[in-house]
């Protein structure tokens, strides 16, 4: 089966404007580089951004956890929450979850206390 592809600023700029604030939810099983470099101007206006993450590979480009949280803080995004966690049935081992990336210009992230 062939399918066509796009990149989203490719189908974001004659569909826009798209102005802040907005949000971006990717669950894409492992396929969420390619997808963020083809995005780098809707990133850029994101207010939001949602990824499900894995804690193992699941294909041989894809991100592991801690590597999605530094590859989006690269891109001036840090985690602010997170959802859905899921555990293997077979063994209870965590698996993924849904982390929330908000830009680090945000007051809070810039932050480094507790208090």
């Amino acid at each position: 089966m062939e399918v066509k592809a796009v990149r989203l600023d490719d189908f974001a700029a004659p569909n826009g404007p798209y102005e802040a604030p907005f949000f971006l939810k990717l669950d894409t099983h492992g396929h969420e580089v390619p997808i963020l470099e083809g995005a780098e101007n809707v990133l850029a206006k994101a207010s939001l951004v949602v990824i499900e993450v894995y804690c193992y590979q699941l294909t041989p480009t894809s991100l592991l956890f801690d590597e999605m949280v530094a590859y989006m803080r690269a891109k001036g995004f840090g985690v602010v929450d997170m959802s859905d966690p899921l555990w293997r049935p077979q063994d209870k081992c965590f698996w993924q979850i849904d982390l929330y990336f908000e830009p680090l210009t945000m007051p809070y992230l810039q932050k480094n206390t507790y208090v």
